[in-house]
């Protein structure tokens, strides 16, 4: 069995979310940023762009408002702490995205849920 080879794109990747996940718990005092988790991070194969999706316990507009302010605020911290870590010669750009995906997840959990309780009174009733 072949040994699957990963692009340098993918490690980057995983040594920046192992890398920003673990600063922003260690390193940033900055309250808004204190409820969220890296959930993945895309680095184009160039290595010139990153995105980064995030999740938070709590989502509300006018929160994720306040926490993509924060990220945007810090994001020349977070490169400057990556560029010591990797030691590439440039660091990729950071972008950063709200992953929903957590959300929609609910979302769909409450209306299979909603959805046997209705079919549970359906055959009650027959």
């Amino acid at each position: 069995m072949p040994i699957k080879e990963f692009k340098r794109a993918d490690r980057v990747a995983e040594l920046f979310q192992i890398e920003l996940a673990s600063f922003i718990k260690r390193e940033i005092a900055d309250p808004r940023l204190q409820n969220l988790t890296i959930t993945s991070i895309k680095v184009s194969d160039d290595l010139g762009h990153a995105k980064i999706y995030f999740t938070l316990l709590e989502s509300t507009p006018e929160l994720l408002r306040d926490v993509m302010k924060g990220l945007k605020h810090a994001s020349g911290f977070f490169r400057s702490h990556l560029a010591k870590v990797s030691q590439l010669r440039k660091v990729p750009t950071l972008a950063f995205y709200y992953d929903d995906m957590t959300d929609r997840a609910l979302k769909m959990t409450h209306l299979i849920e909603q959805s046997v309780l209705e079919d549970k009174q359906y055959t009650v009733e027959d």
